[in-house]
């Protein structure tokens, strides 16, 4: 719902479309919000299974020993 879409009474705005476009926004805020939490999440798995990766690799190249 934009701004324009709200219908104006005698003394500005009706409180009902007022609440309506609130609710709208709020909601479509939210969602955007999970979004980046859910894409958040995953980059941190990712660069969590990374490192575990990286500490493996040194780990048998400590193992191994000089060359």
């Amino acid at each position: 719902m934009r701004m324009e879409e709200l219908k104006r009474g005698f003394w500005g705005y009706q409180k009902e479309g007022v609440y309506r476009c609130i609710t709208s926004m709020e909601e479509e805020f939210s969602a955007r919000l999970m979004e980046k939490d859910a894409a958040l999440a995953k980059l941190e798995e990712q660069y969590q299974a990374r490192g575990r990766e990286l500490e493996e690799g040194l780990a048998r190249a400590q193992e191994e020993g000089p060359g």
